[in-house]
């Protein structure tokens, strides 16, 4: 299956060492109304963005799109599983999981169910 991160493509029009920032973290939890649940956690440095979609019912936690935004600015190509950014696919998800904030806990209240 092949989801597309339009969030983080609007969080990315102004890039984040413009805003003063080393990193822009987001994150996206949803339970929809047929149950299905999905988790994605997203960090964007260095001109790319990656998102690791967390285990869930669509998601075994092992996908998640990689984007090189000067070379890819449309996010066309997801190079989570090319060979040549491995290395970096595995420092970002590093960093990811190394800063991004506690979640929050207890949940907010779904006021918009997907």
């Amino acid at each position: 299956m092949v989801a597309s991160n339009k969030i983080s493509k609007n969080f990315l029009r102004i890039p984040a060492h413009a805003q003063g920032r080393e990193r822009v973290f987001t994150e996206w939890d949803c339970t929809h109304v047929d149950g299905t649940t999905v988790g994605l956690r997203t960090i964007y440095r260095d001109g790319y963005t990656i998102t690791a979609y967390l285990p869930g019912t669509l998601y075994d936690g092992t996908e998640g799109e990689l984007y090189d935004h000067k070379n890819d600015p449309q996010q066309w190509r997801n190079l989570w599983n090319d060979p040549a950014y491995a290395k970096l696919k595995s420092n970002l998800l590093a960093d990811l999981k190394d800063n991004m904030p506690p979640v929050h806990d207890p949940k907010l209240e779904c006021v918009a169910p997907v």
